[in-house]
């Protein structure tokens, strides 16, 4: 998503919680994946070519048939926007979620999240990432 996209997105999902509502999102940790490189770069010619993949940015190789150009522009099946923990905490503060917290899989409490969360999905095993796995709630 577009950094505008997600503003709209948490912005209805604000919206559309009830008082008391409780959120869940994980996404890409930024931070992680630039610490990892950074402790990378200095011994491994990888690096660069590494973080990049893991952070679903840049192209290594472009589609070549009209079918493959219009699979690219619809796929998004790359990140628009990366972050971090700090910067989301700021996205959902602005608008107006409160008692925010870095989460860890299977610990809402809340038999729904439970049901639906994959482990997987908070840890990169690839790249051995934490993922920026955050919970907000919408004040009574």
């Amino acid at each position: 998503m577009s950094l505008n996209d997600f503003r709209t997105a948490i912005t209805n999902t604000y919206t559309m919680l009830a008082p008391g509502g409780v959120f869940r999102l994980i996404v890409p940790d930024l931070l992680g994946r630039a610490k990892k490189y950074i402790g990378d770069a200095d011994h491994d010619s990888s690096a660069a070519p590494d973080f990049l993949r893991s952070c679903l940015l840049g192209k290594e190789t472009r589609a070549q048939s009209a079918k493959g150009a219009i699979r690219e522009f619809m796929g998004n099946s790359a990140h628009l926007w990366m972050w971090d923990e700090k910067s989301i905490f700021s996205e959902l503060e602005k608008v107006g979620f409160v008692d925010i917290r870095r989460c860890t899989f299977g610990d809402s409490g809340i038999n729904m999240f439970n049901a639906v969360e994959e482990k997987s999905r908070f840890h990169d095993e690839t790249w051995d990432i934490d993922e920026c796995a955050i919970e907000a709630r919408k004040p009574l």
